[in-house]
Order: C-alpha cells, then sequence, then structure tokens
C-alpha cells in the first residue's frame, strides 16, 4: 500500500511538470504566431473610437502580444492602462480618419484623480471640434464623472444613475486575533497614523474617524465641483439627488435635473453615431476599439528629438513583496540611470503609492536629491502619494496634484505580532538558548519584554524624525511645521495646497509641460523608465505568482480573504512609512 501511494504521488507530480511544460510551449508557440501575425492597424475613413472604459486602470500597461487571442470579445473584462487611453485619444485628435469618441462607461476601478486625467484628454479632444457621446446602461459614480466629459450623455431608459454620495469602510481583526491568541505588538509616530488600528480596535479611533470624514468630504466636494462645471448645473443638484436616494427613481429625474441628456435605447445612439459620421443610418459604425487603435500609426504634431524627459513611474505599494509595486533598488537605479544621462534634461515623476518600506523610501529619496542637483524634478501625484509616495515626493522642484489626490500621512508605524497565545492553544511549546540578552530581540512567540518595547519605540521616533527632517529641507520649512501637519494624517490634494505640501494642481500633461519649460526645451521625447520587462518573462513571473496563490487558496479555503488583508501587512518587520488605512471609498 505504501508503494502503491508512492507510485501515484510520482504519477501526479509528472503530469503536473507536463502540463507546466506544455503550457510554456504553447505559449511560445502562440506567442510565435502572435509576433509574427502582428501589424500595423489601417483606421478605415469615418471611425469613431469606442471608449470602453471596463476593469482595472493602472498607471502604465505592458505589451502584451496575446491580448486579443486571450479577449477576443470586447465585453471581456481586462486590465486598462492610463498610458495607453492617453496616448490614444492624443492620437485620435490628430487622426483624420476619426470622427469622435464613443464613450462607453462600465465597471471600473481606479481613483477620482485618475478619472480626471482621462477627464483632461476628454476635454483637449474636444477642441478639435470633433464629437465625444457618451452612453451607459447603468451608470456608476466614477463612471459618470467621466461620462460627463461628453458632449451628449445618455443612459437606457431602464438603466441606473448611481449618485448616492461617498463613504469608506474599514475592515478589523481585534477581535479575531483575540479568539486565536494573537497579540500585536504596535510601535507608532502621529496620533493619526491608524493602519495599525485594525489589529487593536474593533472600530475607528476618534483621530482616524476626524480625518476619514474631512477626507470624503473633501473629495465629496472636488467631485461636485467638477460634474457641476462639466453639466454646467449647481452642485446643489447633485447634493440633492444623492441625498433624496433618486437613484432608484424613475430616471426622467435625472433628464430633468439636466444630469442626462435624454433617455435612449443602443439602436437609436447607434443612428445618431452615424449620424455624427455622416453615414447612412443603416450603416454600422466604424467602431475601432482602444486595444486595436493602440497599434495604429498616426502622425501628431510631436517631432523627433534627441533631447529627452524622463517619465519615471513610482507605482505601488514600496518593497511590499508584490510583482506590481515599487521596487526600491531597481526605482533607484532608474533614476539613476536619468541623472546620469546627459541627453535627459528634467525628471518627470509619477507617483501612485500608498507608501511602504521607509528603508526603500529612503534609498529612492537620496537617488532623487542627487538628480535635483542637476536636473529639473517634478512629480505628478496620482490617486495617491501618501506617507512613503510622500517620501518620496517631498524634495521636487514642483509637486503637482490632482484636488482629489490622496497625500501626506507623514508618520512611521511597526508591528511585531506575538503568536504565544495561539501555540499555547494548539499545545506548541519553544524553548531555546542565546549568546547575549536582544539575540533574539523580535521573536514572534513570547511576550516582548519593557526594554524591548522601549527600544523599538526610540527606533519608530528616529524613523519619523528623519521623515520629518526629509520633509522639512524639501518643502523649505521647519520640522516642528511638517510635525503641525504630519502625525500621520491624511489630506486631500485640495487641502494639501492649503497647507504648502503641493505646489499646483494639475495632472501628466501639465507636469511634462512645465519640466520642459523649466529645462528650456520647445522639442523633446518622452522616456518612461523603469524599463518593462520582456512579455514572456513577465508572464513567467505572473505565473509563478498565480501557481503560488492557488496553493494557499487550497489550503485556506474561506480563510484565504482574511489571509490576503493581513498579509497586506507583511512587511512590517522593518518600519513602515504606509497609508494609515486602505481605503475603500465606494
Amino acid at each position: 500500500m505504501k508503494d502503491f501511494f508512492k507510485y501515484v504521488l510520482a504519477t501526479f507530480t509528472a503530469l503536473f511538470l507536463f502540463s507546466v511544460i506544455g503550457f510554456f510551449i504553447s505559449v511560445l508557440v502562440i506567442g510565435g504566431i502572435a509576433a509574427m501575425g502582428e501589424k500595423e492597424v489601417q483606421v478605415k475613413p469615418n471611425s469613431v473610437l469606442n471608449l470602453k472604459v471596463q476593469g482595472q486602470i493602472v498607471e502604465r500597461k505592458a505589451d502584451n502580444p496575446l491580448e486579443d487571442l486571450l479577449f477576443s470579445n470586447q465585453d471581456e473584462i481586462r486590465m486598462m492602462g492610463l498610458n495607453e487611453i492617453r496616448s490614444s485619444i492624443y492620437k485620435a485628435k490628430f487622426d483624420p480618419n476619426i470622427k469622435g469618441i464613443y464613450l462607453n462607461p462600465g465597471l471600473f476601478s481606479c481613483g477620482i484623480s485618475t478619472v480626471e486625467e482621462i477627464k483632461d484628454y476628454i476635454e483637449d479632444f474636444k477642441t478639435t471640434g470633433k464629437f465625444v457621446i457618451a452612453y451607459s446602461g447603468n451608470y456608476s459614480q466614477l463612471g459618470y464623472y467621466l461620462a460627463a466629459s461628453a458632449d451628449k450623455v445618455y443612459m437606457n431608459p431602464q438603466g441606473m444613475l448611481e449618485i448616492r454620495g461617498l463613504s469608506a469602510n474599514y475592515t478589523f481583526f481585534k477581535k479575531a486575533m483575540d479568539k486565536l491568541g494573537i497579540e500585536a505588538n504596535i510601535f507608532k509616530v502621529g496620533k493619526y497614523k491608524s493602519a495599525i488600528e485594525p489589529f487593536i480596535n474593533d472600530q475607528m479611533s476618534q483621530y482616524s474617524k476626524e480625518q476619514s470624514e474631512v477626507l470624503i468630504n473633501s473629495l465629496w466636494g472636488t467631485y461636485k465641483d467638477r460634474l457641476a462645471k462639466d453639466r454646467n448645473i449647481t452642485d446643489k443638484v447633485l447634493e440633492d439627488f444623492a441625498q433624496q436616494g433618486l437613484m432608484l427613481s424613475n430616471q426622467e429625474v435625472a433628464v430633468t435635473a439636466g444630469l442626462i441628456d435624454d433617455l435612449k435605447y443602443a439602436d437609436q445612439i447607434l443612428a445618431e453615431l452615424n449620424d455624427s459620421c455622416d453615414r447612412k443610418e443603416s450603416a454600422e459604425p466604424n467602431f475601432i476599439s482602444l486595444q486595436k487603435y493602440t497599434k495604429a500609426n498616426v502622425k501628431t504634431d510631436r517631432k523627433y528629438s534627441r533631447n529627452k524627459i524622463a517619465f519615471i513611474y513610482a507605482s505601488g505599494g514600496i518593497d511590499d513583496g508584490s510583482n506590481d509595486g515599487i521596487k526600491s533598488g531597481e526605482l533607484a537605479a532608474s533614476i539613476r540611470d536619468a541623472r546620469t544621462d546627459t541627453t535627459v534634461k528634467a525628471i518627470v515623476l509619477r507617483v501612485n503609492s500608498p507608501g511602504g518600506s521607509a528603508y526603500g523610501s529612503e534609498q529612492i529619496w537620496r537617488e532623487l536629491e542627487l538628480a535635483k542637483e542637476g536636473k529639473p524634478l517634478i512629480v505628478s501625484m496620482g490617486d495617491v502619494a501618501a506617507s512613503g509616495g510622500y517620501y518620496i515626493s517631498c524634495n521636487a522642484h514642483t509637486i503637482m496634484a490632482r484636488p482629489s489626490t490622496i497625500t501626506g500621512s507623514i508618520g512611521i508605524f511597526g508591528m511585531i505580532p506575538n503568536f504565544k497565545g495561539l501555540t499555547d492553544k494548539i499545545g506548541v511549546t519553544f524553548d531555546g538558548v542565546k549568546t547575549n540578552e536582544y539575540a533574539d530581540l523580535m521573536s514572534v512567540v513570547r511576550p516582548m519584554t519593557q526594554s524591548e518595547k522601549n527600544m523599538l519605540q526610540a527606533w519608530v521616533e528616529r524613523g519619523y524624525n528623519t521623515f520629518l527632517t526629509r520633509c522639512a529641507d524639501g518643502r523649505n520649512k521647519t520640522p516642528e511645521e511638517i510635525n503641525e501637519i504630519g502625525q500621520g494624517r491624511v489630506w486631500s490634494g485640495e487641502d494639501a495646497k492649503k497647507i504648502d505640501l503641493i505646489d499646483k494642481f494639475g495632472g501628466i500633461d501639465d507636469a511634462i509641460a512645465l519640466a520642459a519649460e523649466m529645462a528650456g526645451l520647445k522639442e523633446y521625447r518622452l522616456m518612461e523608465l523603469p524599463e518593462q520587462k520582456d512579455f514572456f518573462q513577465q508572464l513567467i513571473d505572473d505565473l509563478s505568482a498565480e501557481v503560488k496563490t492557488s496553493m494557499l487558496e487550497m489550503r485556506m479555503g474561506e480563510n484565504y480573504e482574511i489571509y490576503k488583508k493581513l498579509i497586506h501587512y507583511k512587511g512590517l518587520s522593518g518600519l513602515q512609512a504606509r497609508m494609515p488605512y486602505e481605503l475603500n471609498i465606494q
């Protein structure tokens, strides 16, 4: 029987390895075919750019030669890159074959600031006189925010306009940890630094609730102001619509309020698009998807230049272990490449990060400090540039953000768990020897001594003082002045400008234009860094991560969702300059 199971296990192992090897061979073959067959897309006359916005919108999307094979249906959810949206709308502005944009917001996820970037690209497109028509069966709050940039906003007669206000919700683990016998040893500076609250409280603290209310009210105000401008209405119309729960009413109310231009069915929209393109009503519009249009070669007003502006992406958590986050060593190397390249005349750092490792943030800060000595350095903040995200932004010559950007959170924390209560419950004990008093410092299977706690708190406070100094030097203030607006407090871009944490409002194009102006450049080209991985190397990395995830899900079952929340804090063995909470605004 023992040999039987041994042979069965060996057989399953062989089959698994054969499947993996077969998968890679298939990918290589398909990839080769896709690469050979990939051609430049030809745009037909009187075409309409079909901007179907759905899925997760990231700062930069890697080129995927298999995308058309993996996503054959336009309605399938895929990842979208802000970079491809930006470049495609810009190309369409100059393309004589593109008559307009059909804006079709679906279910997508990103921050308000990212939507504002896309809105600005659409506003620029409209300066050509070309049309933009928006249509959806149902509009989410973000979807409507985007659609309002169009010349006309239509909705299905049986649809829903989901304007209901903003909320922010948090998950707390304290009671679960108590049941399991897990203690969280917390070390922090800043009364608003509430990232550790889920592990020591079962509800929001006074300071956490205070800053959260101020933040979402500021974001809601920005949301209403921009929509009121887009639709030529007052913000009271939007406030009343949300406050009275009119999203569940007959949608004629939305038309009467001026939020929607008309209620139409899809066939009526197609007919209007045909009319706008001077085509016969019976013909289908010449739609071209965003994914295909990225491959079109369109002549724009940009000319080749030897002079470059380095556009450097700093997106995701700093050294948090994820494939999509910021790896401080790689980012520092990219900044070093830009500052030592004589053809690079200015640097724009695009920051969209909630922070992470304080050590990693310091390494990035150092390279930026060296870079700004010889070249203009502009920071462009995205949805969030908080804690470590602000750490790496603070020493720029100019910081630009959106009113809806989430920033600040100048604070430090660390957490060391104690699992002794859990191990006692399951009957596991530990024993050992050591040469020195603190040889087993940070052990997670025994309570910490007061001496150890004092040492670690002092370590955190030194980290915070360094953070204050970096911000004070970068913003030409004293550490005391930064401490007044620090303490881990999060600010909206609107409020951050009032307290001089940022310099100007603006998006990516504004930051690039300012960098060119400061460098005295009339002609330039962008050099995007860090360099993206080869597609197949990225595929191998993703597959490896997917296998690990699948194994964990199988082992943990329904507990995997809780694990995902906890693993967000797995890097807490070092000091963390991280957002005080994972903000989930709905």
